[in-house]
């Protein structure tokens, strides 16, 4: 086509195609002659949240389980480079935190049994997979660990940590206040911010000789924390721990099975007892904070080669009676509130890291909202100090650019003036390694030092 010819672009019978050229910077556009539009680069747009969805129904009925929402970055979605919007996109609440009406039920132990009759709860080996259901058979000592997809939301973590609790597969901290992130701790009573004046230790001691099969050493009650049984004299005589209420023996070492079991754990009555065994003989048992959920029963049976007294301590703490009685008529009102808690601290994001490499920290942002409705709320309204929580991070060593220079050479003339170098590098240390890298970064720093020098050794 002619350039020159403007009026090209307007042929009747076969004009040509939008972006032929017409002239000098100019091309056809819907059959007139235009000027050439500048390329524009797409624009940026960054991201924006829609609305919130309608909170999940609950995980659990009773206890403390948990309710989530979420919302998604479509309003509008990030587009050629632009940012994705700030923040979770998921939120999460406790409900039903109210206690259940039968205290008596372990939801590991429940859901191990609906896959078979012969399964109980067992600890996950790795920290990542606290959240899985693992399940080992009760018939065997192999010790062998099944996994079976994901606990319900809610669920305590482990029987070690009864007050972190899975949330979507992942393991967060909820404080004894029902507080999603708080730090709040039970003490060694069980009671929320409490100062261990609500319970009592109980210490029974079995010394005696063994005439007889068989002793009974002491009972140990539901609603019992922290067991611990000991033998000081390490003796051969089998001690043997079982759930009067079930009717199974959870520890007992009469048993060449137990003897030579590479489990060194077990779960029952809500409780994980961890033990030791040397010498054929049960030497220590330690539970987790508890409470067990059924009675126990602890006896000593005689071993006829083993000569030795034994000296057997169990300790175990209970609420004192006073307190019980108290306990309980609250725990009564409990039951019949519906929602435990009218306002609870709510993690609303995290504040940015106070350094960008070496190590720095960043603080939890908690908003006070209601529970009926997550509204933000007046912080008072919560009553009790929001959580603080520092979260390391920039933890990655920082690069320092340093000028890393040789030794002189030699002058370059053995008399007279002559001429010496050296070498000059830019580098990069990192954790005590250096590598080389381009001399800009080190001149952003300090101008470079001089590779060679005039020098002068003696009169020629």
């Amino acid at each position: 086509m002619d350039e020159k010819t403007p009026y090209s672009c307007a042929h009747k019978r076969s004009p040509p195609l939008d972006g032929t050229p017409c002239g000098k910077n100019k091309m056809c556009n819907d059959r007139k002659c235009i000027k050439t539009p500048k390329i524009l680069k797409p624009t940026m747009v960054d991201g924006g949240w829609n609305d919130w969805s309608d909170f999940s129904e609950c995980s659990l009925s009773c206890g403390v389980g948990i309710s989530t929402r979420e919302r998604k970055c479509t309003n509008p979605e990030p587009k050629n480079g632009g940012k994705y919007c700030t923040g979770s996109n998921f939120e999460h609440k406790t409900c039903n935190v109210q206690k259940c009406p039968d205290e008596k039920t372990d939801v590991r132990a429940d859901l191990c049994k609906e896959q078979n009759s012969v399964l109980v709860p067992a600890e996950a080996e790795k920290e990542s997979e606290r959240c899985l259901l693992t399940c080992v058979s009760k018939t065997s000592t192999s010790g062998r660990v099944v996994s079976i997809g994901s606990v319900p939301d809610g669920t305590p973590c482990s029987y070690d940590e009864p007050t972190s609790i899975c949330i979507q597969g992942a393991c967060m901290r909820l404080g004894c206040d029902n507080v999603l992130g708080s730090t709040a701790q039970f003490d060694s009573c069980g009671v929320c911010h409490g100062t261990n004046e609500t319970c009592t230790t109980t210490k029974k001691t079995f010394r005696k000789n063994m005439k007889k099969k068989s002793y009974a050493i002491t009972s140990i009650p539901v609603g019992a924390r922290s067991i611990h049984i000991f033998d000081k004299t390490q003796s051969g005589h089998s001690l043997v721990l079982r759930n009067v209420d079930t009717g199974e023996n959870v520890i007992d070492t009469r048993s060449i099975e137990w003897q030579t079991t590479t489990s060194r754990y077990v779960i029952s009555a809500g409780v994980k007892f961890t033990f030791s065994i040397k010498e054929g003989g049960l030497r220590r048992v330690t539970s987790s904070p508890g409470p067990i959920l059924n009675k126990m029963s602890l006896k000593i049976y005689r071993n006829k080669t083993d000569s030795k007294v034994p000296s057997v301590v169990c300790k175990f703490v209970t609420e004192k009676e006073k307190d019980a009685m108290f306990l309980a008529a609250r725990r009564a009102t409990v039951k019949n509130i519906p929602k435990l808690l009218s306002y609870i601290w709510v993690k609303y994001g995290v504040s940015e890291c106070s350094a960008t490499c070496g190590g720095g920290f960043q603080m939890e942002i908690y908003k006070c909202k209601k529970t009926d409705s997550m509204k933000i709320v007046n912080e008072r309204k919560c009553q009790t100090n929001a959580p603080v929580l520092r979260i390391p991070c920039a933890e990655n060593a920082c690069k320092t650019y340093s000028w890393d220079v040789s030794n002189w050479s030699d002058c370059s003339k053995p008399c007279g003036e002559g001429e010496r170098k050296r070498t000059v590098k830019c580098v990069r240390v990192t954790n005590g390694k250096s590598k080389g890298m381009k001399p800009k970064l080190c001149m952003a720093i300090s101008d470079r030092p001089n590779t060679t020098e005039k020098c002068s050794n003696r009169p020629c």
